[in-house]
């Protein structure tokens, strides 16, 4: 049944709708990203201190925790397995409507963020014109947050554990909900703080590994990218009269497999993004940016590179496998240690980050009166739960429970495109006048 909905009714939808409403979001503000690439890179260097709030740096470091997790390294196995090469070229697609979304998304929630208590909160809880639209999104995001934040980090990693030392799935998931119970505690100075040093570490951990990889395969680089665009249409398989569905499925598959790394439209980042103490939303908005760029372009397709330089080794592997032979066949002793070590980590980086907006959705409904620490425990169990569960079950449940809160709050920022656009207008004609940039 979660098949049938997953794959006939929401994935369509859900492409439909983001590439209409990306489309919306380029028209109006001019394809800024493309023609004012300079100016964003120069702003992003600009510091800038505030009294309240967190840096922005700290602010985007949890909001790539909450999207950079086993999704860059599993889903993306799994997204080539299930749809071929092509689903790579889909996810570099997906990507350049989800920067112009997740811009959107961040600016929209960054301006109508409010001082509650002393503490800046944002997010479609509180720019959502309709109030059970808001209530609805953030019971979705507390649902999420067991889903996507929790139980797919854990089973994945669980998963891969048990195959490269044979550890249980329950010694998994004890040690799991151990650890993410401990930092969450403390709140987000503590996941903040986390994931500022974490986060750099394993992107670029990650990223040097795998470059080897390539680099060492660099003469199956032109087939690969041949394959890539071949597949991406269906090219290869027009003659057998199955390219309508081949290409279909490459890109459901692309499409929302590197939605669900880099979460654009899902409204979750926003929240980090608010808490920001940077007073420009254009500018926070450019974080959200590059956070799908460092996401989606630079860290997927590392992973589907490697995947695809080093797949004719062992062509019959699937998914996940892909990425461990890899690992084991170029890095040698120790390369599932490794591989092991950095999917905890991101998993956990990305479980606690997703513990702050499922905590955050459940301040906007309660306010003082939040239950955040039974929260915390369900989260942890919930850790647990998932490294014993099935890992396509968890992924299709995760699959539409993400959908629901992309198409409320993505909504939502459409019906604020006129605020958005004299946002972003107004910034650029100042970065003009007083050539703040140049």
């Amino acid at each position: 049944m979660l098949f049938f909905i997953n794959e006939y009714l929401i994935s369509p939808a859900l492409v439909a709708f983001l590439t209409a409403s990306g489309c919306i979001l380029y028209a109006k503000l001019k394809f800024f990203p493309v023609t004012k690439s300079g100016l964003i890179i120069r702003s992003l260097l600009k510091k800038e201190k505030s009294d309240t709030g967190v840096s922005p740096y700290k602010a985007l470091a949890v909001a790539l925790a909450g999207t950079l997790g086993v999704g860059n390294i599993a889903g993306v196995a799994l997204a080539i397995s299930a749809a071929g090469a092509g689903a790579l070229f889909w996810m570099w697609v997906s990507a350049l409507f989800a920067m112009i979304i997740k811009y959107a998304e961040t600016v929209v929630a960054v301006r109508n963020r409010t001082l509650i208590n002393g503490r800046l909160c944002g997010g479609a809880m509180y720019f959502m014109r309709s109030k059970f639209a808001a209530a609805l999104f953030a019971v979705f995001c507390i649902i999420c947050s067991f889903t996507v934040g929790s139980a797919i980090q854990t089973n994945t990693v669980a998963e891969s554990a048990l195959i490269a030392f044979e550890i249980p799935r329950y010694v998994s998931g004890i040690v799991f909900a151990l650890c993410i119970f401990i930092i969450i505690r403390r709140g987000f100075s503590g996941i903040g703080s986390f994931c500022s040093v974490i986060i750099p570490l394993l992107t670029a951990g990650y990223m040097c590994i795998t470059l080897y990889i390539i680099i060492v395969n660099r003469c199956e680089l032109p087939g690969v990218f041949s394959q890539i665009f071949r597949e991406a249409f269906g090219i290869k398989q027009a003659g057998a009269g199955v390219s309508g569905f081949l290409l279909a499925r490459a890109v459901k598959t692309g499409f929302t497999r590197g939605l669900i790394t880099n979460e654009a439209g899902c409204g979750t980042s926003p929240i980090a993004h608010s808490e920001s103490e940077i007073s420009d939303p254009v500018r926070q908005g450019f974080l959200g940016i590059a956070e799908v760029f460092i996401d989606t372009i630079v860290l997927c397709t590392l992973t589907g590179l490697t995947v695809l330089t080093t797949m004719s080794c062992t062509p019959e592997l699937y998914g996940m496998e892909f990425v461990r032979s890899a690992f084991s066949r170029f890095i040698g002793p120790g390369s599932d240690l490794i591989l092991c070590t950095a999917m905890f980590l991101f998993a956990l980086s990305s479980v606690v980050s997703w513990s702050h907006y499922g905590s955050s959705a459940l301040y906007s409904i309660f306010k003082d009166k939040a239950p955040l620490g039974i929260y915390r425990i369900l989260l942890a169990v919930c850790a647990f739960a998932g490294c014993l569960g099935r890992a396509d079950t968890v992924w299709r449940f995760a699959d539409i429970t993400c959908a629901a809160m992309t198409f409320i709050n993505t909504s939502g920022v459409m019906f604020r495109i006129g605020e958005l656009k004299r946002q972003t207008a107004l910034f650029f004609d100042d970065a003009v006048q007083h050539g703040s940039f140049r």
